[in-house]
C-alpha cells in the first residue's frame, strides 16, 4: 500500500482519517437498505465527521483516497468474513461483491470524484484484511478465491457499464 510523500503515518495520515469516514458511510448505506441513503449518510455522520470529511477530502491526494479505500475494504472484507465457517463460498462471494459495489459507488460521490482501481488495490486489499484477522486472534481466513472472484466479477460489470455507456 502506498503512502504520500508527505504522510505523516498512523493515526494523523489522511487515508487512515479518511478510512473511518468511508466505512461510516459504508454502515449507513447498508442500514438503510436501499431506502433514503442521503438521509441515513447524514444521520450517521457528525458534524465533526463532516468536517474532517470536507478538510481531509479536498486536500487528500490520489494515494490518500487510495489508502482509506484499502483500509475501508480490508476493515469490511474482515468483518465479513469473520467467524463465517458456516457460509458456502457463493454467499460469501456474493456478499464481498455486493460490499465492494457499494464501497465503489460511495468512493464515486466523495471529494473529486475519486476514481480507484480494484485491480490494482485488491492485493493489498487481501492482505490487509488478513493482517486485521490475524491481529484480532480470529483463525478465521479469507478465501482468496473467493476474493479474487468477487473482484473479477465487480470489474467485469463495472466494464460492461462503462462500455453502454
Amino acid at each position: 500500500m502506498k503512502n504520500c510523500l508527505l504522510c505523516p503515518k498512523g493515526t494523523r495520515c489522511k487515508g487512515f482519517v479518511l478510512h473511518g469516514l468511508i466505512v461510516k458511510i459504508y454502515n449507513a448505506i447498508v442500514q438503510s437498505k436501499g431506502e433514503n441513503e442521503l438521509e441515513a449518510i447524514t444521520k450517521e455522520m457528525s458534524l465533526e465527521d463532516m468536517e474532517l470529511l470536507m478538510t481531509y477530502g479536498g486536500q487528500a491526494r490520489e494515494t490518500c483516497w487510495s489508502k482509506g479505500m484499502v483500509l475501508a475494504v480490508a476493515r469490511i472484507l474482515a468483518h465479513l468474513v469473520s467467524g463465517t465457517k458456516q457460509k458456502s463460498d457463493f454467499i460469501l462471494r456474493t456478499n464481498i461483491e455486493q460490499m465492494l459495489k457499494t464501497v465503489m459507488r460511495v468512493m464515486s460521490r466523495l471529494p473529486k470524484g475519486v476514481s480507484l482501481d480494484l485491480h490494482i488495490l485488491s492485493m493489498d486489499i487481501y492482505n490487509r484484511s488478513v493482517q486485521l484477522l490475524e491481529r484480532s486472534g480470529d483463525k478465521t481466513t479469507v478465501p482468496l478465491t473467493t476474493f479474487g472472484q468477487a473482484c473479477a466479477n465487480v470489474l467485469r460489470e463495472s466494464e460492461k457499464k462503462r462500455a453502454a455507456s
